[in-house]
């Protein structure tokens, strides 16, 4: 399990802060999003764009 401590990486819970409030609005909204394509692909593109980001952390973070 990789441990971090998130008051040396405040850029890092910055993110996660961040990650959570998109999380949210797309579950609050999530049925018009779904029934948009233009919507559904916005949503496929930021979060692998989201993905990547976090696994690029956690792989800089376990080194």
């Amino acid at each position: 399990m990789l441990g971090i401590d998130l008051e040396t990486d405040i850029a890092f819970a910055s993110d996660l802060v961040d990650l959570q409030r998109l999380l949210s609005r797309w579950k609050i909204g999530w049925a018009e999003l779904w029934a948009n394509e233009a919507k559904r692909q916005e949503v496929a593109v930021l979060a692998q764009q989201w993905c990547d980001r976090i696994q690029d952390r956690g792989e800089l973070l376990a080194s």
